[in-house]
């Protein structure tokens, strides 16, 4: 594509850009979606819409909480239709929202999130999120996360591919800190950023 892109980054805490240390919200010149837009050019238009908690599916199903993923972005994929490309990365807290949640499930509702952004927005690049990282004091207590959240990218990668959308395992780029398991901190922030930039200029 040789116009200037409009991008769609939306996403949980890690897309918001917390910052695990002290709960703050990282700049925008380290959180990745920001990173990603200043390296494909200044005038990439950028939408972020990161919320802290967020799940795909499973927080308050049914009700219209912007912290249900899936029932939110049905409400809001209108006002972004002129959009190029959406950035989806969702998942990591539904496992701890339901430990009855199998990550095939998560995944199918993955796929469900990524048809409802085709209906405005062609291009749509599903991310995985990188596996728990548990340091000593947390492994006794999410060891069954920290399990389930390794069969993330297999299961994102066969939802991408049955709809014909791009894929990206973030565990194989970048990975989660060990502060809580789940958050990532600034340097990996950037590196994603970086990393989302060549993938965008190669693939789309």
């Amino acid at each position: 594509m040789n116009r200037p892109l409009k991008i769609l980054c939306y996403g949980d805490s890690n897309t918001w850009g917390y910052n695990p240390k002290d709960g703050s919200r990282y700049p925008a010149d380290v959180r990745w979606p920001s990173v990603m837009a200043d390296c494909l050019g200044k005038e990439t238009v950028l939408y972020e819409e990161g919320l802290n908690g967020r799940t795909i599916c499973s927080f308050l199903p049914g009700t219209s909480s912007p912290l249900n993923g899936l029932d939110h972005l049905q409400r809001i994929i209108h006002r972004y239709r002129d959009a190029d490309l959406a950035v989806l990365s969702l998942g990591i807290n539904d496992l701890f929202q339901s430990r009855e949640l199998t990550v095939e499930q998560i995944a199918m509702n993955i796929g469900y999130g990524t048809d409802c952004i085709r209906e405005e927005i062609e291009n749509v690049i599903i991310v995985s999120p990188p596996p728990v990282r548990l340091g000593r004091d947390l492994e006794f207590f999410y060891s069954i996360e920290k399990e389930k959240s390794l069969a993330f990218a297999e299961e994102y990668r066969k939802i991408a591919d049955s709809r014909d959308a791009f894929f990206i395992d973030a565990g194989a780029v970048i990975h989660a800190c060990e502060i809580d398991g789940v958050h990532i901190e600034g340097d990996q922030h950037i590196i994603f950023g970086s990393y989302l930039c060549g993938f965008i200029q190669e693939n789309v």
